[in-house]
């Protein structure tokens, strides 16, 4: 496991040095964030901060199909860690962070086409992305001071989730 992390890394780490615009920078600090998300809880300053940078690149982005996703990724894998980081500043940041996924699921949830439904047929998962991505704002809003609200959100969820094949 931990070889193909690393081969995961070098790879990222090679694809930043030739990343020529935002949108690619983006997509490899968010690949960096997750790859150094998945491993101890030492190695999770590096993935917020690779998040961060992910967060910023997609967001100097003009709104866009192709950003939105990413965007939202960004978002809400950087909420979750800042969570499970738990440390000073972080579930306030966290719940700031969960407001702005929240305001893009609410618009996502408005579009008659949208960026959703091209995400699930991309990465071909049984639950839709507006779906999974609710259930990640879910469990953040459960772990900062807006519990409530995130277990009211994990709650109305249980009756939309299809079953798996």
């Amino acid at each position: 496991m931990r070889s193909k992390w690393i081969t995961a890394l070098v790879l990222t780490n090679i694809a930043s040095k030739v990343a020529s615009s935002p949108h690619m920078e983006g997509l490899v600090a968010l690949a960096l964030g997750h790859c150094f998300r998945n491993q101890t809880p030492s190695d999770w300053s590096s993935a917020i901060a690779h998040l961060r940078i992910a967060h910023e690149c997609f967001t100097s982005l003009p709104k866009s199909r192709d950003r939105e996703p990413y965007l939202m990724r960004a978002v809400l894998l950087l909420g979750d860690s800042l969570v499970r980081r738990n440390e000073m500043g972080d579930l306030a940041e966290a719940e700031e962070i969960a407001l702005t996924a929240e305001a893009m699921l609410e618009e996502a949830r408005t579009q008659t086409k949208s960026w959703r439904v091209s995400w699930a047929s991309l990465t071909q998962r049984c639950l839709d992305f507006n779906t999974l991505s609710m259930r990640e704002l879910g469990e953040i809003y459960y772990y900062t001071h807006s519990w409530p609200e995130g277990e009211k959100l994990l709650r109305s969820l249980v009756p939309t989730l299809p079953a798996c094949s």
